[in-house]
């Protein structure tokens, strides 16, 4: 899904669902998920481990690596295309974006209308309605890590099949350890492209028509 970026030279690009345990799977060969189901969010993902699946993605599919990780140290790549978890304000711009102002919840007033909330366990991806642009599940069903430069928190957005209702609104924040996982603990990636303007063409047509 495209979202506008704020300065128009670059296309922001967030994915539609969470990452689910099939494409997890199918990049790692492992599935730490303890809600078990290929089509549901991966869950039990530590902001490290959502870190570096965000690199082994982007290497997956041609794209650069955002991350340069040293350990527990985590440095960006501005410049790189490849996938990475959104910030805090473009994970609530992509909740927001073309909604009413008014709605608590990602694509509507109702949150059993968009979210899994309250339940036993998570459920598929993309079961409840989307945003007005196409995305799916950012209120209930899994919490979403956010990029953090702090040395050992994270912001996690969106709530989870475990929260109640406060929990899944888009202005709700949580901050947990990034070694912390969880059942509920998920995660949602973007990407960022230039746009790049095509150059006017200068060539002099100078065939006698």
């Amino acid at each position: 899904i495209e979202i506008p970026h704020k300065d128009n030279t670059k296309q922001f690009w967030i994915l539609a669902f969470p990452i689910t345990q099939a494409l997890f799977e199918a990049i790692t060969e492992a599935n730490p998920s303890m809600s078990m189901g290929l089509l549901h969010p991966v869950d039990s993902i530590s902001w490290y481990d959502a870190i570096h699946f965000s690199n082994r993605l982007s290497e997956a599919m041609g794209y650069e690596p955002v991350y340069t990780i040293k350990g527990k140290n985590v440095t960006i790549a501005e410049n790189a295309n490849g996938y990475r978890l959104p910030t805090v304000s473009e994970w609530t711009q992509s909740a927001k974006h073309h909604g009413n102002p008014q709605w608590p919840y990602a694509g509507h007033n109702q949150l059993w209308m968009v979210g899994i909330y309250d339940a036993n366990s998570s459920d598929h991806i993309g079961r409840n309605l989307p945003t007005p642009t196409g995305v799916y599940d950012m209120s209930g069903n899994i919490w979403e890590w956010c990029w953090s430069d702090d040395s050992r928190y994270a912001t996690r957005k969106g709530g989870s099949w475990m929260s109640k209702e406060e929990a899944c609104r888009i202005d709700f924040v949580s901050k947990r350890l990034k070694t912390f996982d969880s059942p509920a603990q998920g995660l949602r990636l973007c990407r960022i492209e230039k746009i790049v303007e095509d150059s006017p063409n200068t060539e002099v047509d100078d065939w006698d028509w």
